[in-house]
């Protein structure tokens, strides 16, 4: 529910400016690199809704959720033999090769003043 409360900021950038705290909005995603890419405008579109200006963070939260794991791996491996008489002889090898990876999954938790501008 919006809820109107006059105050003073004063931003580095304007100077001190006048403002009315309009409403608030709560924003959960995960923290990833395109859910986070996408904050910002969708944010911004929903100040316009509620018809403010601009936003000031309130809070801003990460929780681990779990972790994402990933592993790859191959072998091959070669040899002959070779029998002569009562006597074999074998030639050959092996190769082994690895990866993996371990990523979290993270949730982000914020919440931001919508504010309007009174001058």
């Amino acid at each position: 529910m919006p809820f109107m409360r006059r105050a003073t900021a004063s931003l580095p950038s304007f100077g001190t400016r006048e403002l009315f705290r309009i409403g608030y909005i709560e924003d959960t995603r995960l923290g990833g690199p395109i859910p986070m890419t996408m904050r910002n405008p969708q944010l911004a579109a929903m100040v316009r809704k509620q018809g403010g200006d601009a936003l000031l963070l309130s809070s801003d939260n990460e929780q681990i959720m779990g972790s994402f794991s990933t592993a790859n791996a191959s072998a091959t491996g070669w040899g002959s033999a070779t029998t002569f008489g009562n006597t074999t002889t074998f030639n050959g090898g092996a190769n082994a090769f690895g990866t993996g990876m371990t990523m979290p999954i993270i949730r982000r938790s914020s919440r931001y003043y919508v504010i309007k501008y009174v001058n």
